[in-house]
């Protein structure tokens, strides 16, 4: 998929060990989809991932894909990720959640992390990557819509997740990885 050019899908999933049986949840998958595609592959038969996003155009184009490559462990779910309780799955219902490029876009930082708290099983993490401020690449979003990664913590501690660690998944990139 053309995402790879800036940020690599394999590699962050193999960062964060996705394999066989997990189920992983795609907060703001967009119209490629591109985490969710890789990681479908990696999870298997046994596993699924849920592409979650809030625009039907998005989901129109994620289910072409899914079709046309006759992927059956990728559904693709319409929900508000800024709303607690917005994605219409069951709490505790999945091993990992991913937040890739899309908190600059979003304005209720602490409704996304308690959604993804609600359905991140004991146990589970949750993988937030987003634009460094500083980085200067053309299709990077504008500097003031940019989100600090330290800036994102209190949302997320407040949530109950605990930041394990920091990630490098792209020279123009910053990520964290937490868990429940």
């Amino acid at each position: 998929m053309a995402g790879n050019a800036l940020l690599h899908a394999a590699a962050l999933l193999d960062e964060l060990q996705v394999g066989r049986g997990m189920r992983i949840a795609d907060f703001g998958a967009g119209r490629t989809a591109h985490i969710a595609f890789p990681a479908a592959r990696l999870v298997g038969s046994e596993g699924i991932v849920y592409a979650i996003d809030i625009h039907p155009d998005s989901l129109v184009m994620i289910d072409g894909h899914r079709k046309l490559h006759a992927q059956t462990n990728l559904e693709s779910v319409r929900g508000n990720i800024e709303r607690y309780g917005g994605v219409p799955l069951p709490s505790s219902s999945v091993d990992l959640v991913f937040i890739v490029s899309t908190l600059w876009q979003a304005r209720n930082h602490a409704d996304i992390a308690k959604e993804a708290w609600r359905l991140v099983r004991p146990g589970g993490r949750l993988a937030v990557v987003d634009w460094h401020r500083e980085t200067a690449h053309p299709v990077a979003p504008p500097v003031q819509l940019r989100v600090d990664q330290r800036a994102i913590d209190p949302a997320f501690t407040h949530a109950g997740w605990r930041l394990v660690r920091d990630i490098a998944p792209s020279p123009w990139h910053w990520g964290r990885v937490y868990a429940s």
